[in-house]
């Protein structure tokens, strides 16, 4: 499927993925990481007060790359900084294994994925886009 602009959504164990992120009523398709991997029960731990400093799985990143392959623009919401940022874990991969679609990136931005809802994250997403679409940055 191809379109103008993917929004996702991306934690460290699962993903938030509309495909058709500008169009009215849109729902996400839900992507999630295998749970038997220890780096992710840090990550459901630290909903509980622990900190937290999990890594990506290099399988569940590789899964994400088709909902993003034949997209003019992309945009994607993670919370965190460094290796705990799941969005720029993900960025990472895509320069490394696909630098042309990495190309396609409108905007990294910075949100609470645990903590909001589906609604405030397509939000987000659009107000970056409107955003890009005004200055083209």
């Amino acid at each position: 499927m191809t379109s103008s602009i993917v929004i996702g959504a991306i934690a460290l164990d699962r993903a938030m993925i509309w495909r058709n992120g500008i169009e009215p009523k849109t729902d996400p398709e839900l992507v999630k990481a295998v749970v038997d991997n220890a780096e992710y029960r840090k990550e459901r731990d630290r909903e509980m007060g622990n900190r937290d400093r999990s890594i990506m799985d290099d399988d569940f990143l590789r899964e994400l790359v088709p909902y993003f392959e034949g997209v003019e623009h992309f945009i994607l919401i993670s919370a965190g900084t460094g290796k705990s940022n799941a969005g720029q874990a993900f960025m990472d991969y895509l320069t490394d294994k696909q630098p042309g679609l990495a190309k396609k990136l409108v905007g990294l931005v910075t949100a609470d994925v645990n903590g909001s809802t589906e609604h405030e994250l397509l939000k987000i997403g659009r107000e970056r886009w409107e955003s890009f679409k005004e200055t083209g940055i």
